[in-house]
């Protein structure tokens, strides 16, 4: 018997459109327009002042043609990207100047039914078809890189206009749906609701926060170069898109897709130049980067697409479904290159060896697979222990696998076990290896991404896909800013000291340098007080030598008297 759609992914899909009531609730496919939806709204708040007769700041919002021009200070509405139109901005006080000005903020109803509009294309009309959302530069590279590019790997830049606020805190995180790894950097990025953290692979630290108006993603790759972020996911049953990210900036670059349910897998090409992607339609859209236009469909799978990835080297790419197919194509042309036959339940995860040569796939069944891409043949099969919900290569080489056991677990390239964490509270849903393999990143059920050293399997710390404010995060930190100011207080008293110290040793050290090149200060009062101490010494040897002479001038004496008396006897 197939084994359909686990709970887990159901639940990436079935995401509340909550708040978005200006399109008709019983119907959630069918898109708002400006006319039946949004007219009635802007009239209502902002005609006032946003008319033909008064148009302030030159900007009219009660006509379509009138409102996509925009006013003086630029376009008001960028279809498809509500975080960077004026319209919505403004309305929901994220960007100053607030609308309606000297007002409380409008109805989070209002500013979400704006917010669905615009991510919908901003239609103007029920008969009016989404537009081609065009890239904002041409991304593709003009060659493939092999191996570690040139420069510095692309991280957050400080002065980038990344956002360290929560799009929004909710009471309780939500399951894993996406965690990636840079393949260069430091550099962790994991799904949130409506939005998608990067965090700093060493240190834990938020780097910056990436709106996802779309909903939930339920796939995060990075470009082959590190430089790109691409997510893919939406509303369950309503909206279902990929979007891509600048690293480094945090701007938002592309976007293809207008699927009417959620994207569940994703990638970009190694040159940049294709974006694929599926889902439960069970079609694989391949898109243009450079125009955004469809270029193939594959209509091969029967069941939901869940998995699909482009090799390292661009000419292959690899999908598999809810019902175990799991398939090679020619990158450019859509044509089948491989059918690979073994799986006999869902395909939960895809990922290619590094060389091109071969793919690892996971499944429900409860293995991971390695296929080689000569002949299509199956190389290795090992169990996870349970269900494989995650199977990722590593850069060295490496594999990181999570499952239905709770269990994040490192593998060598032919399958051998490395190392096997503690299991984590729920199911494991993700997995990925940091870009040098020191650090493994699991992700579970509840939200929690753990966060283990590899060499010794032990627990360093968490993640969240659901920061809270920075207001509290902030508070939360000023204990521990006051004892760090503690701390440096008390260093900046002992380097006083230590400086004070210094300054003694350095006067004595100049002093004796000065004395090493001209020791007369200290050497004439010594040699004058050793002339003095030399003359004493001479008349003391001469007192001496005085003294012996008239000992032995008293001796002869003695001498000579003695021999006189005894002469004297003599003659007696």
């Amino acid at each position: 018997m197939i084994t359909k759609l686990p709970t887990y992914v159901l639940g990436l899909c079935l995401v509340l459109v909550t708040g978005l009531g200006a399109a008709d609730p019983k119907d959630k496919k069918k898109k708002i327009n400006f006319d039946e939806h949004i007219a009635p709204l802007l009239r209502e708040k902002c005609g006032n002042c946003h008319n033909s007769d008064k148009k302030s700041s030159g900007l009219i919002v009660t006509n379509y043609q009138k409102l996509m021009e925009g006013g003086s200070g630029g376009v008001a509405v960028k279809p498809g990207d509500p975080d960077n139109s004026p319209l919505y901005t403004t309305v929901t006080h994220k960007v100053e100047p607030f609308m309606p000005p000297k007002s409380p903020k409008l109805p989070d109803q209002f500013a979400s039914a704006i917010q669905r509009w615009i991510i919908e294309g901003a239609l103007e009309n029920s008969g009016s078809k989404t537009p081609l959302m065009k890239p904002k530069l041409d991304i593709a590279l003009g060659k493939i890189t092999r191996g570690r590019p040139v420069g510095p790997p692309p991280m957050p830049e400080p002065n980038a206009k990344l956002s360290l606020e929560p799009v929004k805190s909710y009471p309780r995180a939500n399951a894993v749906t996406a965690l990636a790894s840079s393949p260069w950097a430091p550099l962790i990025a994991v799904a949130g609701n409506k939005q998608v953290l990067l965090y700093h692979a060493d240190t834990r630290e938020l780097l910056g926060v990436l709106p996802f108006a779309e909903g939930i993603a339920n796939v995060l790759k990075f470009s082959k170069n590190g430089a790109l972020l691409v997510a893919g996911g939406g509303q369950g049953s309503a909206l279902g898109r990929v979007v891509v990210w600048n690293v480094k900036t945090g701007e938002r670059i592309i976007q293809v897709g207008e699927e009417t349910d959620c994207v569940l897998a994703a990638d970009i090409s190694p040159d940049q130049t294709l974006i694929a992607l599926g889902g439960p339609s069970k079609m694989v859209r391949i898109y243009s980067t450079k125009d955004g236009k469809l270029l193939n469909q594959i209509k091969k799978h029967t069941d939901w697409v869940t998995s699909l990835e482009f090799s390292p080297d661009g000419v292959l790419l690899s999908t598999g479904d809810r019902s175990g197919g799991l398939f090679v194509w020619e990158a450019f042309t859509a044509r089948e290159y491989y059918g690979l036959r073994g799986h006999t339940a869902m395909i939960t995860d895809i990922s290619w060896r590094g060389d091109s040569n071969v793919v690892a796939s996971g499944s429900e069944d409860g293995t991971i697979r390695l296929w080689e891409m000569e002949n299509g043949g199956q190389i290795k099969s090992w169990g996870h222990g349970a269900a494989a919900l995650s199977v990722r290569y590593a850069m060295d080489g490496q594999i990181i696998s999570a499952g239905r056991d709770r269990t994040v677990k490192v593998w060598d390239g032919n399958g051998a076990l490395k190392k096997a964490f503690p299991a984590m509270p729920d199911l494991t849903l993700k997995a990925v290896l940091s870009h040098d393999s020191t650090r493994a990143f699991g992700g579970d059920w509840s939200g929690i991404v753990d966060v283990w050293t590899v060499v010794d399997g032990k627990k360093v710390g968490e993640i969240t896909p659901n920061p809270e404010p920075l207001a509290i995060r902030t508070t939360k930190l000023i204990p521990t800013v006051k004892v760090a100011t503690d701390a440096a207080e008390a260093s900046r008293k002992k380097l006083a000291g230590v400086t004070l110290r210094g300054s003694t040793l350095a006067t004595e050290l100049a002093t004796i340098k000065k004395l090493q090149a001209d020791p007369s200060p200290i050497l004439k009062p010594a040699q004058a007080n050793q002339a003095g101490a030399l003359a004493k010494v001479a008349e003391a040897k001469n007192q001496v030598a005085q003294a012996i002479v008239l000992k032995k001038t008293a001796e002869m004496a003695a001498t000579e008297k003695t021999q006189l008396a005894l002469k004297l006897a003599a003659v007696k």
